[in-house]
């Protein structure tokens, strides 16, 4: 459709646009075929697209990007768009993908993603090329772990771009917290970059963990920290982050005070502890982290989410017991959660009897609290260190014999019978 069109070029210029048109039309069909409910109509839909990813990898990619950016097109099918957009930048490194038939128009692709990911409006398909830009970007960037580059010779637009528009508190905050999702995704990958460049970095997560205006971009910036302290390999660059923590405890504490359910139990997955996080966090252990565990643990509304806080806890001892053991009131906190754990238990005995059959959730939150208990005993008893536990342990035992109550009596049978494999005779 070049010069030598002998229609001339304004006329075939919009006879290409129009094919294109019809083109986009045709996969849009195939779109909501695939999404339908028509078993016949999918398969044969699904066949058709196969077939175009094969035959023309280029423009079923080029279609694709039209119809997540076609503001026309239903949204269920934009994000279908975009799922399969994912899939067709997968696998980069296959001799035969078609990122590596894009050839030029890579260059072309991660600008439009980029693109797409700041101007989208709408969140569901704005986080579908979120999605997007993290798969490609921990595909395509490969940084040697003693390099600490400015930028990543892979992708050198990403990282300004992203940093840009999380800076940038005019923008809508829906989209700073996806971009902030996006660098979390890629920490894996680009944690070198951010580590060259530490100060800048302190002071994007500071603005972020304490924005005013975005509960999710408070909590996506505390399991980016995370994620920074886990990937990060010396402890000499981690430690530029630790002043970060109190920030971090007050976002995770706030979200348990009403805030996004989903948004919490990330922050408490990304905050299980590994050796080196622990000796990361270990300074903020009894002043920020335990408060904030142990009010979550004993009080949250959902059982799911206070087992996600204990998991929090028990990981600080099983990493660095001894660490643990030296800071004030670990022991008496994290043991006053499991016990009101272990005291979940139905008022009435039969009903109880029942419940541990039929696995409820009461059941489960009672079962949480006896392997907590069991396992941070085993962390200590590992280094020779059970006997502070004991001592901790003791008056709660006693009193729960004394008490008179089945419910106290209960729990301390079940303690004691937890931590009896470590009592030496």
């Amino acid at each position: 459709f070049g010069s030598s069109c002998i229609f001339g070029k304004q006329f075939c210029f919009h006879l290409e646009h129009l094919c294109k048109f019809f083109l986009m039309e045709g996969l849009v069909e195939t779109l909501r075929q695939i999404q339908g409910n028509d078993n016949a109509l999918r398969k044969e839909a699904e066949k058709r697209f196969t077939e175009a990813k094969a035959s023309q990898p280029g423009q079923t990619v080029e279609h694709l990007f039209g119809v997540v950016e076609s503001t026309q097109v239903e949204q269920p099918v934009r994000e279908q768009s975009a799922v399969l957009l994912r899939q067709c930048l997968g696998k980069v490194n296959d001799a035969d993908s078609i990122w590596s038939k894009l050839g030029a128009a890579q260059q072309q692709v991660r600008a439009k993603l980029l693109q797409l990911l700041e101007g989208e409006p709408v969140p569901q398909v704005r986080r579908q090329v979120a999605d997007i830009v993290q798969s490609l970007g921990n595909q395509i960037i490969d940084i040697d772990e003693e390099q600490r580059p400015a930028n990543c010779e892979q992708w050198p637009e990403l990282m300004p771009m992203l940093i840009r528009v999380v800076c940038d508190t005019s923008k809508d905050s829906g989209v700073r917290a996806d971009c902030v999702w996006a660098v979390k995704e890629l920490v894996l990958s680009v944690w070198q970059v951010l580590i060259a460049s530490g100060d800048q970095t302190v002071q994007v997560l500071k603005l972020c963990l304490t924005d005013a205006g975005s509960e999710a971009v408070r909590a996506n910036a505390a399991t980016l920290l995370c994620e920074i302290v886990e990937n990060t390999t010396t402890k000499s660059d981690r430690a530029r982050f630790a002043p970060l923590v109190p920030d971090l405890c007050t976002v995770v504490a706030a979200l348990a005070q009403g805030g996004d359910k989903k948004l919490l139990d990330t922050a408490l997955q990304a905050l299980q502890m590994t050796p080196e996080s622990a000796d990361f966090f270990k300074e903020y252990v009894g002043s920020h982290m335990m408060p904030m565990c142990v009010a979550i643990g004993k009080s949250y509304s959902d059982g799911d989410t206070r087992k996600l806080a204990v998991e929090v806890i028990v990981s600080m001892a099983e990493s660095k017991p001894k660490t643990m053991l030296k800071v004030q009131g670990y022991l008496q906190q994290a043991f006053d959660v499991f016990i009101t754990l272990l005291g979940n238990m139905d008022e009435d005995l039969e009903a109880w009897a029942e419940e541990l059959e039929e696995g409820d959730d009461s059941e489960d939150q009672h079962q949480c609290g006896k392997e907590a208990l069991d396992r941070v005993c085993r962390a200590m008893h590992r280094v020779e260190q059970f006997a502070p536990c004991l001592e901790v342990l003791k008056p709660f035992i006693a009193a729960s014999f004394q008490s008179g109550d089945w419910k106290q009596t209960t729990s301390g049978i079940v303690a004691l019978s937890q931590i009896s494999e470590y009592i030496d005779e």
